[in-house]
Order: structure tokens, then C-alpha cells, then sequence
């Protein structure tokens, strides 16, 4: 609902929550027309290979295991975002 309404610029979304998993929000993002684009970086200290097979191929998807680094995270937002939304902080 806060996706919907605010309409980010990417969703980073751990796969294991409390209240559900990742692939089931991830189903529910792409249903709503104002997050059906968004870029997801999916974050999970569960094998990538693992979670990967539960989403469905998406060019706006990235998948990163947990414990991650600033650096990491920069450069997956450089891949999946456009430059005029995300310009890496210099090294």
C-alpha cells in the first residue's frame, strides 16, 4: 500500500518476513499498476539460487545476499536504475 502510494523509485525487499514472504509481495507489487515497473532488489541471507526460482524472470529485478556493502548496493542500483534517477557516489 505505502509502494502504491508513494510510488519509489526502487523497493529494496528482504524475501523472509514476519507477515509473509518476499515472493508473495513481489506478486502483489506487480498486479498494481503504479509499482508493476519498479525496480526490486531483493536482499536475503538465503541462497540467491534459492529465492531466485521463486520470481519470475524480471529485468527489474536484482537479488543480493545479506551481509551487503554500501558498495554493492551502489552498484546494483547503477545497473537497475536509469542515470537521471541514480548517479553513484564517488569511490
Amino acid at each position: 500500500m505505502q509502494a502504491a502510494r508513494v510510488s519509489p523509485s526502487v523497493i529494496l525487499l528482504d524475501f523472509e518476513m514476519p507477515a509473509g514472504n518476499g515472493g508473495a509481495v513481489y506478486k502483489r507489487l506487480r498486479e498494481l499498476a503504479q509499482t508493476q515497473k519498479t525496480p526490486i532488489v531483493f536482499v536475503s541471507g538465503r541462497r540467491i539460487d534459492e529465492i531466485s526460482k521463486n520470481i519470475p524472470p524480471d529485468p527489474a529485478v536484482r537479488f543480493l545476499k545479506k551481509p551487503i556493502t554500501p558498495k554493492e548496493l551502489s552498484r546494483t542500483l547503477s545497473e537497475i536504475l536509469p542515470p537521471d534517477v541514480w548517479s553513484a557516489p564517488p569511490p
